[in-house]
């Protein structure tokens, strides 16, 4: 774990920020702020594919989105956003197009399409089509990556999956370069195990990349470095003014707003190991994650422990009426809700309709689970996604805030997803026709976490300072009237 000592912290609007004299220094009102944050590591994939859904939407060579697609002139799957990143992709794009063109109308998932892109590169490299790629920027190479085949083996689902893939990945690929590659099992296993979400700015899932140097990292639920991308390329940052690369540094593996049990079944799947670090072993923060709101002071929260007979407010001390079974009961009814909508994504579902039915939801559950509840936090940003993507300012200026106690409580300032649902909050709450202080210290919050995580020059730290600007100078003109 990185140890960093800084100079002089200050606080602004709850976020402790050093204050130094080093190179990349920014101007918050009169006060001198240093980023944070240093990108150690940049690095493209072996191999990555967009999300089959996703396809006509992003560019295949930079997964970035452009207004200005035009699809391959052969297969009309796959799109482009310039001559350039045609050209970029067009040894990886050539095996693969006869492919989707031999299996339409059918088109393959995003992780049978990964697999046979690694199939036809390992094989280019066999045959002498194209050079080895080479050690990653830390030496890794595809034969360092882990596979867990032993595991894989005596996985029941795994191997399940395992074997479903197979004959899809044999009649996409082609039997004579699965017959000459190292075997099915071995990428299956090495992809199960080292493959990234690539992940958009709204950190919607776009896509999904092997990065050999990145694969080496461990995983914790206290991270000290986190992974961003910029289109398809991973960027490694750390929480460290002139930090430098390591293999040593650890990042998190899975969604940090989840409770220990989720996070523990997320890992040990497909990493088949179970994490003991310190988030893991505070069962105080799962408490807090399942609290119920104070029925005495209604700020409150009262953390739920199943070992105890009574649920206690943390703030006011107050005893409960609310049981810990009716409780518990609460939470379980939730998580289900949130667990069956996460497998649908958002943008293909009927937002008019969901939304009849998420605002209403969220207030049940709100009356009596606490801002700090996680799964509610969860809940409550699913419904601003849902009103911001439908345009309903209305939703969007009624739930703006009911996500922040939560976020910030969980998530570490550099996290990505702290800065992300800081910025949706920011935004929903700039619909409001009439401002307060408190919407200009949202937006600011979101600018303040952006900086520390993106960097200055982040497009979405941009926008974050260009609504910060404008919110002020429309609270300005506000008081002037």
């Amino acid at each position: 774990m990185c140890v960093y000592q800084p100079l002089i912290f200050f606080v602004i609007n709850g976020y402790i920020i050093e204050i130094s004299n080093h190179i990349g220094e920014l101007e918050f009102g009169e006060i001198k702020l240093a980023v944070i944050m240093t990108t150690v590591a940049r690095e493209e994939p072996y191999a990555a594919v967009l999300e089959t859904p996703i396809l006509p939407t992003l560019c295949s060579g930079c997964f970035k989105i452009n207004t200005d697609l035009s699809p391959c002139n052969k297969c009309k799957t796959v799109y482009y956003c310039s001559h350039k990143c045609r050209a970029s992709d067009a040894a990886e794009h050539q095996t693969e197009c006869a492919a989707l063109i031999r299996v339409k109308p059918h088109l393959p998932s995003s992780a049978v399409r990964l697999m046979a892109r690694i199939f036809w590169k390992l094989d280019r490299e066999r045959v002498g089509e194209c050079a080895p790629t080479g050690a990653a920027f830390n030496g890794r190479t595809f034969d360092n990556l882990m596979e867990h085949a032993d595991e894989i083996r005596k996985d029941e689902e795994a191997c399940g999956d395992a074997y479903h893939l197979s004959s899809i990945v044999t009649q996409y690929v082609g039997n004579d370069v699965m017959r000459n590659s190292v075997g099915l099992i071995t990428v299956f296993g090495k992809v199960r195990t080292n493959s990234f979400s690539i992940l958009g700015e709204d950190l919607s899932e776009v896509g999904a990349g092997l990065y050999l140097g990145l694969a080496v990292h461990d995983h914790s639920c206290t991270p000290d470095a986190f992974v961003l991308f910029d289109g398809k390329k991973a960027l490694l940052r750390v929480p460290k003014t002139g930090a430098v690369y390591s293999p040593d540094l650890r990042i998190c593996y899975v969604d940090m707003m989840q409770k220990t049990s989720d996070r523990r079944k997320k890992l040990e799947k497909p990493y088949y190991f179970t994490c003991t670090c310190a988030l893991c072993t505070d069962s105080q923060r799962d408490a807090l994650a399942l609290s119920t709101k104070c029925e005495r002071c209604q700020t409150g929260a009262c953390p739920l422990d199943e070992r105890k007979d009574q649920l206690v407010c943390k703030d006011c001390g107050q005893p409960q009426k609310l049981t810990v079974e009716e409780a518990l009961r609460l939470n379980q009814q939730l998580h289900f809700m949130i667990s069956h909508k996460d497998s649908t994504p958002l943008a293909s579902m009927d937002l008019g309709h969901e939304l009849a039915t998420m605002a209403p939801t969220y207030d049940k559950f709100a009356k009596i689970l606490s801002p700090l509840n996680m799964d509610l936090a969860v809940y409550g940003n699913r419904l601003l996604t849902a009103a911001y993507l439908s345009g309903r300012t209305d939703i969007l200026e009624k739930y703006a805030f009911v996500t922040v106690r939560a976020y910030k409580e969980y998530l570490p300032l550099g996290h990505p997803e702290l800065s992300a649902r800081l910025l949706l909050a920011a935004e929903a709450a700039s619909c409001a026709d009439y401002l307060t202080q408190d919407i200009v210290n949202i937006i600011d919050d979101a600018f303040g976490a952006y900086v520390v995580s993106h960097g200055r020059d982040h497009p979405s730290t941009q926008m974050a300072e260009h609504m910060l600007v404008n919110v002020k100078t429309r609270l300005q003109n506000q008081e002037d009237c």
